[in-house]
């Protein structure tokens, strides 16, 4: 009998915690407001799921795709506020 495809779980991927993570890290800074850049990181997280949802085969590729896209869009939002500083 072959193995069982092994069930890859991240569980929720959460915008919150990741952005409360970094800001954990990153030099106080009162300009930023941290609630608002995690709402921008979630709305352009949907964005790229929906844009690269060809890629999903099965539930962990779609949990490996949401992760992917909280990441590169925390980057995103977060570099250009680095950059600045």
């Amino acid at each position: 009998m072959p193995n069982p495809v092994p069930q890859l779980s991240f569980g929720t991927t959460s915008v919150a915690e990741l952005v409360t993570a970094v800001r954990q890290v990153v030099d106080p800074a009162p300009s930023v407001n941290w609630e608002q850049l995690a709402t921008h990181v979630a709305t352009h997280v949907e964005q790229l799921v929906q844009a690269n949802s060809q890629l999903v085969r099965d539930v962990p590729s779609e949990q490996w795709l949401r992760t992917c896209c909280v990441v590169l869009a925390t980057y995103r939002a977060l570099n250009s506020f680095l950059e600045s500083m």
